[in-house]
């Protein structure tokens, strides 16, 4: 199975074309520059991996280009959406899906995603982001998101909570829970909880 993404590099400019590809239960991507972005003459590689020529790129050991999966989820965001996972499948009485690098890379909220990069599957599309998380907790939420947080970490967490921290923690990688939290639209600070 094969499913395609275009790439964008904040707020809508066209980078190319993103392919992941399943076979065999092996994940690997493939990716491809847009015309348009070759002929700019600012122009840049998204990664030493990918330089900017016609053709197309392809994974070799990993699922993931790295510029691409530094977009994704590290280990927090990752535990939080198998998390979500979960509880939905149990309500909705299925077995939880097996979440994949898709699944992570465009399961998370498109204005706190990580990095400059932005994707959609199709063109005149919206940008990604799962339609029930799809914005960050006002600043008056601190309280709520370090209880929500700190149930969590205790295994005693509600659907509400699981909502809560999927909104800003997701979309930011690392070992911490953090969150972006966005006192006016144009500023986004990240908060790192320690625990």
């Amino acid at each position: 199975m094969t499913e395609a993404v275009e790439v964008f590099l904040w707020p809508e400019r066209p980078v190319g074309k993103l392919w992941f590809n399943y076979r065999n239960g092996r994940e690997s991507a493939s990716f491809q520059y847009d015309p348009a972005w070759l002929d700019s003459p600012d122009r840049f590689a998204l990664e030493p991996a990918l330089n900017p020529a016609t053709g197309t790129f392809h994974t070799q050991e990993t699922a993931l280009f790295g510029a691409i999966g530094d977009s994704a989820p590290d280990r927090w965001g990752r535990i939080l959406m198998r998390r979500h996972e979960e509880r939905n499948a149990k309500n909705e009485g299925r077995t939880p899906r097996t979440l994949n690098e898709l699944d992570s890379l465009l399961g998370i909220n498109d204005e706190a995603r990580q990095g400059a990069l932005r994707f959609r599957k199709q063109a005149n599309s919206p940008f990604l982001a799962p339609p029930e998380i799809n914005a960050i907790p006002p600043l008056l939420a601190l309280s709520k998101l370090l209880s929500a947080s700190e149930r969590f970490l205790e295994s005693n967490e509600s659907d509400e909570d699981l909502l809560l921290l999927l909104a800003p923690g997701s979309s930011l990688g690392g070992a911490r829970p953090k969150a972006s939290i966005s006192p006016t639209q144009t500023i986004i600070y990240e908060i790192t909880v320690f625990y």
